[in-house]
């Protein structure tokens, strides 16, 4: 699942927490779809910040479907869709924009957070449902990020501070 920035919202978010909670699916988010969903939860991929040839990509490119949820053309595409790839399910306010790197198979167009209830609540999670390539991503997009991070040359990198604040700050805390 990909949360993007229709997603990005006080309902939506509280019912594709309780639709991850229900379902376990692994998801992904969009630059403008951060903070929808908790993203220390152990199914959290990770930002698809480029649209191809990152490490969120190759658990993309291995489903066979994509829930896009609040998807919006303001952003940079989360991935470019081919022919006879994974299928994707377009939930949002509106209709997508369907171009040649983005043409859903299905939509869902109504109130995001009504619409995801309701699939939530019809959806049942099946022992066939197989997510584990996807977490095996999710471990080396976490091993590529821990890379360096005992280097002790200065000054570091932003990622070492950023590895350093994580260490040295509960997660509660706001930096300022």
């Amino acid at each position: 699942m990909l949360t993007g920035a229709g997603s990005n919202r006080k309902m939506p978010a509280r019912m594709l927490r309780a639709f991850v909670d229900k379902t376990k699916i692994p998801f992904i988010s969009t630059q403008m779809g951060k903070g929808v969903l908790d993203e220390r939860d152990p199914l959290y991929l990770g930002n698809a910040a480029l649209s191809s040839n990152d490490f969120l990509h190759r658990a993309i490119e291995k489903s066979d479907l994509i829930i896009n949820v609040g998807h919006d053309d303001i952003e940079k595409p989360p991935f470019f869709m081919e022919q006879n790839s994974f299928q994707v399910i377009h939930v949002n306010f509106s209709s997508a924009e369907v171009d040649p790197v983005y043409f859903p198979q299905l939509e869902v167009i109504g109130d995001i957070a009504n619409s995801i209830w309701q699939i939530k609540e019809r959806i049942m999670p099946q022992n066939t449902w197989d997510f584990s390539y996807s977490m095996k991503v999710k471990k080396a997009v976490e091993s590529h990020l821990l890379e360096g991070a005992d280097d002790p040359r200065f000054p570091c990198c932003h990622r070492d501070w950023l590895q350093m604040c994580e260490k040295l700050c509960p997660l509660t805390e706001l930096l300022h």
